[in-house]
């Protein structure tokens, strides 16, 4: 899992826990809302992937990353501007 900062139709930054290879091995991307999955299969590139300073007691490692969304069909298009519209709506009651 992983927790999104910022998304646009172009593509998106995220911090997630965990190795960064274990990201790049799959190369597709689903977005989830409420358990379902809105979006599924995004193809990315990776812009960036940098650690973020880690706790005090050091026991987790977290790392924010950046990707550029590779060629999104129409369907895929209109499914990832309806999942913005939500996850908008969600953080703006």
């Amino acid at each position: 899992k992983i927790e999104i900062h910022d998304i646009s139709a172009g593509g998106c930054a995220f911090v997630y826990d965990g190795s960064s290879k274990s990201l790049m091995e799959s190369g597709l991307l689903s977005f989830m809302l409420d358990d379902k999955i809105h979006v599924d299969s995004v193809d990315f590139v990776t812009a960036s992937d940098n650690p973020l300073p880690t706790n005090q007691d050091n026991s987790v490692k977290l790392r924010r990353r950046g990707l550029e969304f590779r060629w999104l069909g129409t369907f895929t298009k209109e499914r990832l501007k309806l999942f913005i519209e939500q996850i908008f709506i969600c953080r703006n009651p």
